[in-house]
């Protein structure tokens, strides 16, 4: 797994959530509902800023690396920042698209939107969103919504982190760029999509 350095600082330039399921249609072909399963995940697309060549050449050998051993970085926040610190799984048995979370920081409003990443004993990292802002309780504790079901066993412990998410992936867009003029290089970025957590053997 390739580990994005915190040097380089990409935006957001899309977001695309990828729904577990499928549509449910009548004989007559009309859209007649969904059917949503396990498996919601996401993609982003990201862009960086206009870089020296030396980094852009590093950054691109990062970039091809990451094709096939897979890229693990920061979430790119906007400049949103996001309250809640970190904390772990409340309990075992956490399914469907409720996320019980102990010790984050107390009292805090943990908003709509919010990204959190769960961690799973394997070493998955899960990128989920908030579907409902939760007040955090006096004693840092706290069930989330998120909009699609989890995607991973979890265990009493995990790691869940929501002020610093994380988003795993492969990259699945091409690596393209061009020998720039003055040594500038502008327009370097990827698409990344959250892979089918695995467990380990």
């Amino acid at each position: 797994m390739i580990i994005l350095p915190d040097i380089y600082a990409p935006r957001v330039v899309g977001y695309e959530p990828l729904a577990g399921g499928f549509d449910v249609r009548t004989s007559r072909g009309a859209l007649a509902g969904r059917v949503v399963t396990p498996g919601g995940r996401f993609a982003i697309t990201v862009e960086f800023p206009t870089m020296t060549y030396e980094r852009a050449m590093a950054l691109k050998s990062l970039m091809i690396s990451a094709k096939g051993e897979g890229l693990r970085l920061a979430m790119p926040l906007g400049g949103t920042v996001q309250a809640g610190g970190a904390g772990t799984v409340d309990g075992s048995g956490a399914a469907g698209t409720s996320l019980p979370v102990a010790g984050l920081t107390p009292g805090v409003m943990i908003r709509r939107g919010y990204w959190v990443t769960v961690i799973d004993a394997d070493g998955n990292h899960c990128l989920h969103e908030v579907a409902a802002p939760v007040r955090v309780d006096g004693s840092g504790d706290a069930t989330l919504p998120v909009n699609f079901p989890l995607r991973t066993v979890l265990i009493d412990g995990d790691a869940v982190l929501v002020s610093k998410p994380l988003i795993e992936g492969l990259i699945t867009s091409d690596v393209n760029w061009q020998i720039p003029v003055g040594r500038r290089v502008q327009g370097l970025g990827f698409r990344i999509e959250e892979m089918e957590a695995v467990e380990a053997p």
